[in-house]
């Protein structure tokens, strides 16, 4: 089973996704509703893919992305 990190501040889009992985994937899936709480739970839940909202209001855009990328290269996530 694949397990899904999917960080998003929005609820319903959180709820959108989550609805479509598990209607078309065997996954485990798990929500965060920032960047700060996602990587709090990279190291916990291991996932093998994040779905990170590009526009959050804690981490947005493009240098937010690269910062959140280096700390996961850090902690050797895949």
């Amino acid at each position: 089973m694949v397990k899904v990190l999917i960080v998003d501040d929005n609820e319903d889009s959180r709820l959108l996704l989550k609805k479509i992985l598990t209607n078309s994937f065997k996954v485990e899936i798990v929500e965060a509703v920032n960047g700060n709480e996602a990587l709090r739970m990279i190291p916990i839940h291991k996932p093998d893919i994040v779905f990170l909202d590009y526009e959050m209001p804690v981490w947005m855009g493009k240098k937010r992305l690269n910062r959140f990328v280096r700390i996961l290269i850090s902690k050797n996530c895949p």
